[in-house]
Protein backbone atom coordinates (compact mmCIF):
# COMPACT_ATOMS: atom_id res chain seq x y z
CA UNK A 1 0.00 0.00 0.00
CA UNK A 2 1.08 3.41 -0.75
CA UNK A 3 2.13 6.07 2.42
CA UNK A 4 1.54 9.43 1.69
CA UNK A 5 3.77 11.32 4.82
CA UNK A 6 1.62 14.88 6.12
CA UNK A 7 4.65 17.05 5.49
CA UNK A 8 5.21 16.34 1.49
CA UNK A 9 7.59 17.62 -0.05
CA UNK A 10 7.08 19.62 -3.33
CA UNK A 11 8.07 16.78 -5.82
CA UNK A 12 5.39 15.46 -4.10
CA UNK A 13 2.88 17.48 -3.99
CA UNK A 14 3.15 17.76 -8.00
CA UNK A 15 2.94 14.14 -7.87
CA UNK A 16 -0.35 14.19 -6.07
CA UNK A 17 -1.79 17.23 -8.11
CA UNK A 18 -1.15 15.38 -11.72
CA UNK A 19 -2.68 12.38 -9.87
CA UNK A 20 -5.67 14.54 -8.94
CA UNK A 21 -6.22 16.13 -12.37
CA UNK A 22 -5.84 12.96 -14.24
CA UNK A 23 -8.21 11.47 -11.71
CA UNK A 24 -10.54 14.50 -12.24
CA UNK A 25 -10.18 13.77 -15.83
CA UNK A 26 -10.91 10.10 -15.95
CA UNK A 27 -14.02 11.16 -13.50
CA UNK A 28 -14.99 13.48 -16.25
CA UNK A 29 -15.37 10.91 -18.91
CA UNK A 30 -17.12 8.33 -17.16
CA UNK A 31 -19.42 10.71 -15.45
CA UNK A 32 -22.02 10.67 -18.52
CA UNK A 33 -21.83 6.20 -18.71
CA UNK A 34 -21.91 6.19 -14.60
CA UNK A 35 -25.34 8.73 -14.81
CA UNK A 36 -26.73 6.24 -17.56
CA UNK A 37 -26.13 3.11 -15.74
CA UNK A 38 -27.47 4.64 -12.72
CA UNK A 39 -30.71 5.87 -14.67
CA UNK A 40 -31.06 2.27 -15.65
CA UNK A 41 -30.85 0.86 -12.38
CA UNK A 42 -33.53 3.02 -11.44
CA UNK A 43 -35.46 2.39 -13.58
CA UNK A 44 -34.99 -1.48 -12.58
CA UNK A 45 -36.11 -0.92 -9.10
CA UNK A 46 -38.82 0.85 -10.23
CA UNK A 47 -40.37 -2.20 -11.93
Amino acid sequence: TLKISLDVDSTGKEFLKKLYQSDQKYFESNKQWMTEKQLAQQIETQH
